[in-house]
């Protein structure tokens, strides 16, 4: 019998625990008889690589569980009977994020490998900042600008812009040595998204405003029963590889959850009566439901078209949600939470749609990595207060790392946010087209 390597389209994933990979094959071409190899080895417990089909290989997958770890550089390809050919893909280290796949071109079956690009993602609610006018909120401004010039993030969701939009491009623009014009600047929230030139930039009512390197090719916008254009809205963004010029598309959404029933009393006012043995109050799990988990749901129902096409284009999510993560507080970290456990429900709702949390995914364990964004402005609370996030959905793209910035200047002062700052790393593949 002779043994063939070819290679499909593969996607390497790689979790935040040790010696753990996720390389997915897609098949995209019309033949329903070809066979993975990995490291000289068929996939013989699973057979021929269906059309359509993506098949996973983790270090759990039995028939290269012994002989493949994370790092190691193996030969990865797929066998052709009908042509008693391999295709050949090379070497793969199972590390990092890597994807290939398989096309039909021209009747011949040709090996694609996807091309990774990195970019950053910030998320930070900027304060309202001082009074319109005044010295204090000139130099408000002013430390925004700069600590945003610093982290230079390549997408930027602000929520309460309010009047910091231009200095933000500007800024952005000065640190990335490019015009202004290069900077896209999108407006959610004003009158009238769709024609941003009713937007009145500046003027008091840009909550939602998203800054891009990446050329904007489209939006979303939204108004309904209990959110709208102040809430929530988006831009579709197309990240280039610069090195390629390949492009993909990727949503980028901005929200805003309401701040009414706060979170931070009732949280520490439990929080500290589990600690002291006292007798406790309401759950704060009830804070959410007159105001933030309808927004949340609808804000789930919305975009659900964006949702079930996230393999092809994924979705970035972020935004001051003014509530905890239940991940925070789950059972298996009640013993350093003084027996606290409480299932919070805004965050289910993201997760449960399929979003991932990307400063969680990260940093799973939550006492050591509490990312407390409430408040740096004001040290007041006792239990953690994790409000702002990035959650992110698509086949295509992977968290590779997220910090919650909570002093960009090295010093918060009553003069720059009453938030911490949400960034994480992606890496995107995307394929060349299909003709090569």
């Amino acid at each position: 019998m002779r043994y063939k390597l070819l290679l499909l389209s593969m996607s390497c994933i790689i979790s935040n625990s040790a010696n753990a990979f996720d390389i997915s094959l897609l098949n995209n071409t019309t033949r329903a008889d070809l066979t993975p190899y990995i490291a000289g080895g068929p996939d013989s417990s699973n057979g021929f690589l269906n059309v359509n089909e993506t098949r996973h290989f983790t270090n759990e997958t039995l028939f290269i569980r012994d002989r493949v770890k994370e790092g190691d550089k193996v030969s990865f390809s797929l066998w052709d009977p009908e042509n008693q050919q391999q295709i050949r893909c090379g070497k793969v280290r199972f590390k990092g994020l890597k994807q290939f796949r398989v096309i039909d071109n021209n009747g011949t079956l040709i090996c694609q490998q996807a091309q990774n690009t990195a970019f950053k993602a910030l998320s930070w609610n900027l304060w309202t900042g001082p009074g319109e006018g005044t010295p204090e909120l000139k130099d408000h401004i002013k430390r925004v600008v700069e600590d945003i010039a610093a982290i230079n993030p390549d997408v930027f969701l602000s929520i309460e812009t309010y009047g910091k939009g231009a200095a933000i491009q500007e800024a952005m623009a000065k640190a990335n040595h490019v015009p202004v014009e290069d900077i896209h600047y999108y407006t959610i929230t004003c009158n009238n998204p769709a024609d941003q030139s009713s937007c009145q930039r500046g003027k008091g009512i840009d909550n939602l405003a998203v800054f891009s390197k990446y050329e904007i090719i489209d939006s979303f916008i939204y108004n309904g029963k209990t959110v709208g254009n102040f809430n929530v809205g988006g831009v579709k963004i197309n990240v280039e590889n610069k090195k390629t010029g390949i492009k993909q598309p990727v949503w980028v959404i901005d929200t805003w959850l309401h701040y009414k029933d706060d979170i931070e009393k009732p949280l520490d006012d439990y929080y500290l009566a589990k600690r002291d043995g006292t007798p406790l109050p309401e759950s704060p799990v009830k804070t959410d439901e007159n105001y933030r988990l309808p927004q949340a749901k609808e804000i789930i129902e919305v975009i659900e078209p964006l949702l079930s096409n996230a393999d092809d284009t994924p979705i970035i999510l972020g935004g001051d949600h003014n509530t905890v993560s239940h991940l925070d507080f789950a059972k298996k970290w009640k013993k350093a939470h003084y027996g606290v456990v409480l299932p919070f429900k805004v965050s289910k709702v993201f997760t449960d749609a399929g979003f991932k949390d990307s400063y969680r995914e990260i940093h799973p364990n939550p006492i050591l990595y509490p990312g407390s964004s409430w408040s740096p402005m004001n040290r007041t609370s006792d239990a953690p207060q994790r409000i702002d996030y990035i959650y992110y959905k698509g086949a295509k793209l992977q968290a590779t790392d997220s910090v919650m910035v909570d002093s960009p200047r090295a010093g918060f002062s009553h003069l720059t946010s009453d938030h911490g700052a949400m960034l994480t790393s992606f890496n995107l593949s995307a394929f060349p087209k299909k003709d090569i």
